[in-house]
């Protein structure tokens, strides 16, 4: 949830529900979380999946795992968020019958790549950090994408 000034990195002090006036000097460009929360709305308007698709929790270690699918291949997302002041790293079984064997996954925020092999997928999530895994699927190099006869 956001709350008054928390898109800009304001805080409440001692009392988190008491706001003080809204500190319009720090909606500039350059402040990182403004940025961060920018860049999450526009992904969620992007990806229809983070907005009405299915929810389904994935089993982590340490962190927080989840999917998000509509009817498309396409369109699902996984979401992987780290609370720890720690480096986690994650092994989570994705049961996703549109993935198919070696799909890259890649993180939509930073655009590191990983490939899902047997339903398994390895991550590295930095600490208080989060990452939102989107398929790469396009055409091959000569012009064949396998997810073609699929939503």
């Amino acid at each position: 949830c956001l709350y008054y000034g928390s898109e800009l990195g304001m805080a409440g002090g001692e009392d988190p529900e008491m706001r003080a006036p809204m500190r319009w000097d720090l909606a500039r460009d350059d402040n990182a979380v403004l940025s961060l929360h920018r860049r999450l709305l526009a992904l969620r308007h992007r990806k229809p999946a983070l907005r009405y698709g299915d929810f389904r929790v994935l089993e982590a270690q340490r962190c927080l795992a989840f999917l998000r699918a509509t009817g498309s291949a396409r369109e699902t997302v996984v979401v992987i968020a780290n609370p720890t002041d720690r480096e986690s790293v994650e092994t989570l079984q994705i049961r996703e019958s549109k993935f198919q064997n070696h799909t890259v996954l890649e993180d939509a925020l930073g655009g590191q790549t990983w490939r899902l092999d047997t339903g398994l997928l390895d991550v590295t999530v930095p600490a208080h950090g989060v990452l939102v895994l989107e398929p790469r699927i396009g055409p091959s190099p000569k012009g064949y994408d396998r997810y073609d006869r699929m939503p």
